[in-house]
């Protein structure tokens, strides 16, 4: 069995998790860098690239002849997050889900809560980012998570994508996922003219 975490983030990351639990591999998001000039100044940008995203996914699910799961992490609006950082990450999360599915790989959308509640258990309260990265680097030393001169890589996304692929083994192994936290408030109804 292959568990497939994706943290769908621009900065976000792919990650393959065997059934022993073994890291297996890991690919940052593919993305196609962009610039610009204005008047004179530079501006650089990153955007998704959806045909290398696609060739990532088909090329892992070829290597291996095995039960193939993906765990694909729910995007949603932070707090303090701008409008043009969650309308990157929502796309990121459409484009990694519609190639899935155009892929056909098997494929389970978590909550954030979700998988952290149960990959955090045990672990001391703290900065969610930070507490990632300290889980991740227990259970997985030899996943890169700096960069050459001690910089943690942006946002976190292999650490966060390794404990996607951890969580969803875990789920594989041992039976169904535990169900999403029910919103509090009532679902919105239309009335019938």
């Amino acid at each position: 069995m292959i568990s497939i975490g994706i943290d769908p983030g621009l900065h976000g990351a792919v990650v393959v998790v065997d059934d022993n639990y073994k890291l297996v591999g890991y690919y940052d998001c593919p993305v196609i860098k962009n610039v610009t000039t204005k008047k004179g100044k530079k501006s650089t940008k990153f955007e998704f690239a959806p045909a290398s995203m696609a060739d990532l996914l088909r090329g892992i699910v070829g290597e291996y002849h095995c039960r193939v799961k993906a765990w694909l992490e729910r995007a949603g609006a932070m707090p303090k997050q701008g409008l043009s950082s969650t309308f990157k990450t929502g796309r990121g999360f459409g484009l990694w889900e519609g190639i899935l599915a155009g892929v056909g790989v098997v494929y389970d959308i978590i909550g954030p809560r979700v998988w952290s509640k149960v990959m955090f258990e045990g672990t001391p309260m703290g900065e969610p980012k930070q507490r990632s990265l300290t889980k991740c680097q227990r259970l997985y030393p030899d996943l890169p998570l700096t960069r050459p001169r001690g910089h943690v890589l942006s946002l976190d996304g292999r650490s966060d994508a390794a404990l996607i692929a951890t969580y969803g083994m875990l789920q594989m192994r041992d039976g169904a996922a535990p169900e999403e936290p029910r919103s509090k408030r009532s679902p919105v109804r239309i009335k019938k003219k």
